[in-house]
């Protein structure tokens, strides 16, 4: 959970409030300052995780490209999620890709583990999905 204090601590004005229309995608990055990155480290035994400290967001519009070349094979989240195959025949139908052309990064929210379907390269999001990533 976020708290006034972790909002205030925004580097980008935009992530200063919580949106009143939804989640807002962005991007995030370990820092790099030893400092700020066993502050994370630590608090992830308290379970507070990178997703918690706005410092850190990015305009995902912005690092879309970094997302897209971070992103997996889709054939690793087919081994991952056997039963689930046909789910992801759709996906690739609906995105009128070729598997090769589409990956995912994994997305950890406080209960749930995600896998954020993308295009490869570009890192434009084509589906969200409810699955072991």
């Amino acid at each position: 959970m976020l708290t006034d204090t972790d909002i205030a601590r925004a580097k980008h004005p935009q992530y200063r409030s919580l949106p009143f229309t939804g989640p807002v995608y962005v991007y995030s990055e370990m820092p790099t300052d030893i400092n700020e990155k066993n502050e994370v480290i630590l608090g992830g035994f308290f379970g507070k995780d990178l997703p918690q400290y706005p410092q850190y967001y990015q305009p995902f519009d912005e690092r879309m490209s970094a997302a897209g070349n971070a992103a997996k094979p889709l054939s690793q989240l087919r081994e991952l999620n056997p039963d689930r195959n046909a789910e992801l025949d759709g996906v690739l139908r609906d995105s009128g890709l070729p598997e090769t052309a589409i990956g995912y990064p994994p997305l950890r929210a406080k209960h749930l583990h995600l896998a954020v379907v993308v295009e490869t390269g570009k890192g434009r999001i084509i589906r969200i999905l409810n699955m072991n990533p």
